[in-house]
Parts: structure tokens; sequence; C-alpha cells
């Protein structure tokens, strides 16, 4: 028997008497495993590619209705650790003007240490309001990745553990065979 044989007769394939009809469900089962996780592949693909493309749109639209602007920060921003070196970014009030004159004042962040009247750069939507950065292309690129991968490891851990499920019935299935098989026989063999 060469290896591809022995290897094929484990999982239930092939023609060997000792393999059992059990046995047989089991590679099934295995084949049935791998066949979904590749059919998945595409699928996954696809899912990752819209999604980069709904997020490409979505950053296209915030890179053209938000502005980077400066604040000025209205009071000292205290350290927040007893190590200088360390910094961390605390919200601090603060005043900006917006391109068409106005002023407006809020919280915004800034980083630990700084002193009232030093700028920060801040993000402002077209009514003047704070809002995050705008997602970069790159950004919905990565999302479109990810997606993708974690997709797929979804799909892979789902799959691994159905086959881990029908393995562990078909071994105790197998066990309950082999006792009660092991119960016509044993009292020939042991005389009671």
């Amino acid at each position: 028997m060469t290896d591809v044989t022995a290897a094929l007769a484990r999982l239930g394939w092939g023609h060997s008497p000792l393999v059992r009809r059990l046995d047989r469900v089991q590679g099934a089962a295995l084949l049935a495993a791998v066949l979904l996780a590749l059919v998945a592949v595409p699928i996954a693909i696809t899912a990752g590619q819209l999604v980069h493309e709904r997020q490409a749109v979505v950053a296209a639209a915030e890179s053209g209705q938000r502005y980077r602007i400066s604040a000025v920060l209205s009071a000292n921003v205290p350290l927040g650790t007893d190590q200088p070196e360390i910094v961390v970014v605390l919200y601090s009030p603060a005043v900006w003007e917006l391109p068409d004159g106005q002023q407006r004042t809020g919280r915004v962040p800034a980083p630990s240490g700084s002193v009232k009247g030093e700028t920060v750069e801040v993000w402002v939507d077209a009514n003047g309001r704070l809002v995050p950065a705008p997602l970069t292309q790159e950004q919905a690129r990565w999302q479109g990745v990810l997606t993708t991968v974690l997709s797929m490891i979804g799909v892979v851990a789902v799959l691994a553990a159905l086959f881990g499920l029908v393995s562990w019935w078909l071994d105790r299935a197998r066990s309950a065979e082999w006792a009660r098989k092991w119960a016509t026989v044993e009292p020939f063999w042991s005389g009671r």
C-alpha cells in the first residue's frame, strides 16, 4: 500500500476492508468542510471588495466635507502621567475660527503638558462642529482586506468546530460499536 492510499484509507476513502462505515462518514465530513472552505474564498473576497468600495465612497465624501483648522487652547493641559516623556492626549477648552470668520469654542484633543495659547490641529465639518478626521482611501482599503481575512477565519473556525463535533460523535459511535462487538466475542476468549 502506497503512502497516498494509506492516507486515503485512514480518511475513510479507498477499498480497505478495515475501513468502517463511520470512517467513510468522517472522511466525507472532512471533504465537505474543505470544499465549503474553498467555496467561501471567493465569497469572502467579494465581501471585502464591497466593503472597500463602500468605504472608499465614504472616504471621498468625508474628505470633501471636513476641514482641518487650528484651534487655540484656552487653558493649560495637565500632564497625564508622572512621567513627562509619556504624552497622553486629553481634552482641553479651545477656540477656533471658521473660514467665514465665526468663532467657535469647545473641548479639543490636545497633548498633555500643552500650554494656554498653543495651537492644535482639529477637523471640523461645514457647520464648524468638531468631527473625527476623514476616512482615508488607505483605511478603506484595509477595511476591505480585514473583512476578507476575518470572514475566512470565521468560516474556517465554524467548519473546524462542526468537523470536530462530527468527529467527536463518530468516535463515540465507534466506541459503542466496538463495545457491542467485544461483548459478543469476549466470553469466547475469556472462557466466561
